[in-house]
């Protein structure tokens, strides 16, 4: 067994459902991220924008034995409870054989390109973003 231990440099905590809708004032709740579902799955939403889809982290163990099966689409009640319970992170790491991770937002770092592209778009004319 090798003596080299993996670090994951790019994991991401999954938000809850309700972290923008139960605390943005009523008058602003229709512009807060939030969950709606799509006959291919659940998306966050925010400001009128599909930001991310809702399932995020449910390809643990399964992006490198078997990568072209990874999930894109699917419902939020698919996602690992290992992108909100701490102890149920380190289990998926040690499903995916990692040591340690560092973790980041998943939704409120993708918040960042709404306003980005609404922006670009106001000040340059009509334009397709990726």
């Amino acid at each position: 067994m090798s003596s080299y231990k993996v670090i994951s440099s790019d994991n991401h905590v999954v938000e809850p459902d309700d972290l923008w809708t139960s605390r943005m004032e009523s008058k602003y709740a229709w512009r807060a991220p939030h969950i709606e579902s799509f006959e291919d799955g659940d998306v966050w939403m925010c400001d009128g924008h599909k930001v991310l889809g809702a399932s995020t982290g449910v390809n643990v163990g399964n992006r490198f034995v078997d990568p072209d099966n990874k999930a894109y689409s699917s419902r939020r009640e698919d996602a690992r409870p290992g992108g909100w319970i701490p102890e149920a992170h380190v289990k998926d790491l040690d499903t995916d054989g990692m040591y340690m991770s560092i973790v980041y937002p998943t939704v409120g770092f993708m918040l960042f390109g709404i306003r980005i592209a609404i922006c670009w778009t106001q000040s340059a004319g009509p334009t397709t973003t990726g």
